[in-house]
């Protein structure tokens, strides 16, 4: 037997709630920091070493939602933003 399920409106938007981040990151290889430079003023730029190591950073909404054990090799440097 097949069920369709469909989650209410309420539904969805608790879930974007609990698991969408309120920040936006930008993983970045060493050469393209640099075409950045307009945006960095009002971002936080953390070498990539320093953020797999920040305890804010390993929540499940980050982890899942970016994929950090699907990111290159050549990330140096992450930016955070405000959303948007």
């Amino acid at each position: 037997m097949k069920r369709k399920l469909q989650p209410t409106s309420d539904t969805i938007k608790e879930w974007v709630n609990t698991y969408v981040p309120d920040k936006d990151l930008f993983f970045l290889p060493e050469t393209n920091l640099t075409s950045f430079k307009e945006y960095i003023d009002n971002a936080l730029v953390i070498p990539h070493e320093e953020f797999k190591n920040h305890s804010s950073y390993k929540q499940v909404q980050f982890a899942n939602s970016y994929e950090y054990w699907n990111l290159s090799k050549d990330v140096a440097y992450v930016l955070v933003t405000q959303p948007g």
